[in-house]
């Protein structure tokens, strides 16, 4: 888990915001929590034609700048295999 808190963190803010996406689709969305089942301290969603959209405790922050191997690099450090 404090890889990927690590590679979250290490994303700088997005220069292009979110942006329409007309081909939809869904990224990943990551929910951190302080222990098994407790409340939502931050989440992220990944998606195919935005940044990283990040909040904590609720509250919406600054898009994230993404790179094309992010849910990739997400995936392999938590050892699962994506599926088309």
């Amino acid at each position: 888990m404090r890889r990927i808190i690590a590679l979250v963190d290490s994303l700088p803010l997005s220069t292009i915001g979110t942006v329409p996406c007309p081909a939809g689709g869904a990224g990943i969305q990551l929910t951190f929590r302080a222990r098994s089942g407790g409340p939502p301290l931050a989440t992220a969603q990944d998606g195919p034609c935005f940044g990283l959209l990040f909040s904590i405790g609720g509250r919406q922050q600054p898009a994230l700048q993404v790179t094309p191997t992010f849910t990739a690099r997400v995936l392999a450090i938590a050892g699962l295999r994506y599926r088309n």
